[in-house]
């Protein structure tokens, strides 16, 4: 059975955002999380809630991997590293934090130009 990353992957290949060599690289870094992972020990996941600051409503509700979450950083064009950056989020240190083994919220932002709070933790 394929996992839902990898039905996303395969969509986002599908739809064309991304290419077949992305594809490839990203499929091979949630295989490498997978190997990582031991039975007794469940995987670390980097997880990302955007919700709308008034009424609480739910955007995106995701977790990932944290070997898959490494490798996207790779893949965040520059123009969205400073916009994201803008909204005072510090890239550099949340990818830190995913080395570190570091537990617990990373990122709580509030998006006053589009309304958005962004929550991101590791679990």
């Amino acid at each position: 059975m394929i996992s839902s990353e990898k039905m996303k992957i395969l969509e986002m290949l599908q739809e064309g955002t991304i290419k077949a060599d992305e594809a490839a690289k990203l499929l091979d870094a949630l295989e490498e999380s997978d190997e990582q992972r031991t039975p007794s020990e469940p995987g670390k996941v980097l997880k990302i809630k955007v919700s709308d600051k008034n009424t609480g409503a739910v955007k995106v509700n995701m977790g990932l991997p944290l070997g898959f979450a490494r490798f996207l950083k790779d893949l965040i064009p520059a123009s969205e590293r400073a916009r994201i950056e803008s909204q005072g989020v510090d890239l550099d240190a949340v990818f830190t934090s995913l080395d570190s083994g570091a537990k617990g919220k990373l990122v709580d932002v509030e998006d006053v130009r589009d309304g958005h709070l962004i929550e991101i933790w590791i679990e």
